[in-house]
């Protein structure tokens, strides 16, 4: 958990301070031996063999807990992307103490093994802003080898996590253990059908292990959740028997929140003194509106903060925050807590995850849940989240929506200030508030044979903001290379003879304010002359659309992102002396229903008013989830618009 310090104080006790790691001298096999596959495993692209994950616990001559991990892993490669896929192994440095053992090898069809040279180690520092790693590449890998790497690390110790253990190719012969002295009790949790682990105790060890045969690969796939999905196990340390003899659990959510509430807490006379002047500078003195005084806020701190990852403790402290304007995520919420609470703006802090890497389980009391900081106003029943200087109030990541969150809210009793909590669920947005709407009109030159497009294009919520986040920082000339790009997305050939954007203020919501983008176009490429007559492409106009295919057995059910909208308004302007025809192609429906509820819906249609064809278009998704059973109807729906894609209406001469 990156937001919570850990302190080890209900571990501090006197046990066993001379015992050694058990498994420092974990080997491999010296003479290894080939495996057999099965013919259905040769097809695969690679096999992982052998996945060995031992994670052990014990406490150095100094008394301090310590963590041995040891990562044993064989895969057959049997293809050159699967080659290219694990040719190289990264190996975190994160909480790494020291780097004990490192063993590779590779073993070609016929039984030669190469093994590394250590020389060819590298070290790299930051790789991807992440933090340091060791690579290396494996040596003489071809199409059928067997890669085997083993190393050991002795870590800092890590009291909560997960381990993946399905992959998008099939793992054998599984084993995942956590080694630690009898007084510390880990609870587990499998998901997806994943065995349980199993705890036993010897010699003064306790033994939280699982073994499993094999998992069956799981193939991502689009509109699904992977991580959710896929099995894996999640452990969190729960008991220490030493202490009120284990009766009491450790690492709860009641402990975070105690923990969360002093770190990013202040109460200082000389900082709050610094915080009422800065509000006063924020010109929301006369507002009577709680979220106008939020968003008043939010502008002000995001407009003139800059958020940093750094490590000193200064970044996190207010009065050095208020003199630099820099700060770290837990120093600006530590800011906007005080500035809050000294304007009366009643609010709660919560925690939560990324649902696409980690979803939120309220059933297991995890640290590794609380990860991401929102904010919560009960006033508003709105959320915003402070350390994204790209999204405004009401807007947090959708990836944290339709997930679970702690929030704590702050209490006071006298001069005694805390936080209390509660797992609760942050919903999804509607539909209604993301959307991608089209107003067009079209007119037609016979003679030239081209289309003259006005259009007008709304982005709502999620779907427009990633373009307002930073559209008014751009140049003229970049600007205008965007629209241009905006414009060729949407009508693909078109030529733009003029376009311009409006609600591009990046402190309105697109929520609330849909960034708009108006253009005047023409397409040649559009109509098709075919002798006597004109074919004219009219499902282009909106654009290509996505199609959802699905050549293999369907395995994980259906989860969108977000809600969203598509509302298409078509004017077609009949050319003076020619008749429309083939207009019945415009009509097509898909919906998928439930318990009588629409949740999802393609629906186009067409009349005819004097010499005008007006088309609508609804469209929309106001589910995230959809069970495996109702895939296939949510694909036509998808699929439905790119039906409409290919269908053409035919000009005549009268």
């Amino acid at each position: 958990m990156r937001k919570v310090s850990i302190v080890l104080m209900l571990l501090c006790v006197s046990f066993l301070s001379n015992a050694q790691f058990e498994n420092t001298f974990y080997k491999w096999d010296k003479n290894p031996v080939r495996h057999t596959i099965t013919e259905e495993e040769e097809q695969e692209k690679s096999v992982i063999l052998k996945d060995t994950r031992i994670f052990e616990y014990a406490f150095n001559t100094e008394g301090t807990l310590q963590m041995l991990t040891v990562y044993h892993k064989i895969i057959r490669v049997n293809d050159a992307s699967a080659i290219d896929a694990n040719n190289k192994v990264f190996i975190s440095l994160n909480n790494v103490i020291e780097l004990i053992d490192l063993n590779v090898r590779s073993i070609s069809k016929t039984g030669k093994v190469t093994e590394l040279n250590k020389n060819n180690i590298k070290e790299v520092e930051n790789l991807e802003n992440a933090k340091s790693y060791k690579i290396f590449a494996i040596e003489g890998v071809e199409v059928g080898s067997e890669i085997e790497y083993c190393y050991i690390l002795k870590k800092s110790p890590k009291f909560f996590g997960g381990e993946n253990v399905q992959f998008t190719t099939p793992n054998k012969n599984i084993r995942f253990e956590i080694i630690t002295p009898e007084n510390l009790i880990f609870e587990t949790k499998s998901y997806n059908g994943f065995a349980e682990m199993k705890d036993t105790v010897y010699d003064s060890k306790r033994y939280v292990s699982v073994s499993n045969k094999s998992t069956s690969p799981l193939t991502e796939e689009e509109y699904a959740n992977y991580a959710r999905n896929r099995m894996r196990v999640e452990y969190k340390l729960s008991y220490n028997t030493k202490v009120n003899e284990g009766k009491s659990k450790i690492f709860t959510f009641s402990e975070a929140t105690q923990r969360i509430y002093a770190n990013t807490h202040t109460a200082d006379a000389k900082a709050d003194k610094a915080i009422l002047k800065l509000i006063g500078t924020m010109g929301i003195k006369d507002l009577t509106d709680t979220e106008a005084k939020i968003q008043a806020i939010e502008k002000y701190l995001k407009s003139n903060f800059v958020l940093v990852e750094a490590n000193s403790e200064q970044f996190s402290d207010i009065a050095f925050i208020l003199k630099n304007k820099q700060s770290t995520e837990t120093g600006i919420v530590r800011l906007y807590n005080r500035i809050f609470e000294l304007s009366s703006i009643k609010y709660q802090l919560v925690l939560t995850t990324d649902r696409t890497e980690l979803p939120f389980d309220k059933t297991f009391e995890s640290w590794d849940y609380l990860d991401s900081y929102l904010y919560y106003f009960p006033s508003t029943d709105k959320f915003f989240i402070p350390g994204r200087s790209d999204m405004r109030y009401p807007m947090i990541p959708y990836k944290c929506t339709d997930n679970y969150g702690l929030f704590i809210t702050p209490v006071s009793v006298g001069t005694i200030r805390s936080g209390i909590s509660e797992v609760k669920y942050i919903p999804e947005n509607s539909y209604k508030e993301s959307y991608d709407n089209l107003k067009i009109a079209l007119f037609f030159k016979m003679e030239e044979e081209k289309v003259l497009i006005d259009l007008t294009r709304s982005l709502g919520g999620y779907v427009g903001n990633s373009i307002v986040a930073f559209y008014d920082e751009l140049s003229a000339e970049d600007k205008s290379k965007l629209l241009k790009q905006l414009s060729e997305s949407t009508i693909e050939d078109a030529q733009m003879i003029s376009g311009e954007a409006k609600n591009t203020d990046k402190d309105i919501c697109t929520f609330y304010a849909p960034l708009t983008l108006h253009f005047k176009m023409e397409s040649t490429t559009l109509m098709q002359n075919a002798g006597n007559k004109y074919i004219f492409s009219i499902g282009k106009v909106i654009g290509e659309q996505s199609q959802l295919y699905q050549e293999k057995v369907r395995k994980q059910p259906v989860e969108n992102d977000y809600n969203r909208a598509y509302i298409r308004n078509i004017e077609l302007t009949v050319p003076e002396g020619y008749s429309v025809s083939n207009l019945d192609k415009i009509k097509i429906y898909e919906e998928l229903t439930e318990n009588g509820n629409t949740s999802c819906i393609f629906k186009s249609d067409y009349k005819i008013e004097g010499n005008k064809v007006i088309i609508t278009i609804e469209e929309y998704y106001s589910q995230i989830h959809y069970a495996l059973s109702q895939f296939e109807a949510f694909r036509k729906v998808i699929n439905a618009a790119a039906d409409f894609n290919k269908v053409t209406v035919i000009f005549q001469k009268k």
